[in-house]
């Protein structure tokens, strides 16, 4: 009984490890060598991807900006552009 809770701690040990191995891996492949500066002291999975999310985030200027811009274009519909075309934009 105990040998089994065991051998199945270990298996969910092992997939997690396993997980997460290739989560880090994932992160040190996608980022771009002008990037890896941000991650290269950090330890852990969660301090490199919140690093990562700290310097590219877009800041609320930002996002304001965006929206802004957006809404301006869809004010501008006219009558010719073709309705599927005004939804995408």
């Amino acid at each position: 009984m105990a040998r089994e809770d065991y051998r199945d701690d270990l298996r969910l040990f092992e997939a997690r490890h396993k997980a997460l191995l290739d989560l880090y891996v994932l992160i040190e492949s996608t980022v771009d060598a002008t990037n890896y500066r941000i991650i290269r002291d950090k330890e852990t999975i969660y301090s490199r991807l919140k690093a990562l999310k700290a310097i590219f985030e877009p800041s609320d200027k930002q996002l304001k900006q965006s929206a802004r811009i957006a809404y301006d274009r869809a004010r501008k519909w006219s009558s010719k552009k073709d309705q599927d075309t005004w939804f995408t934009v």
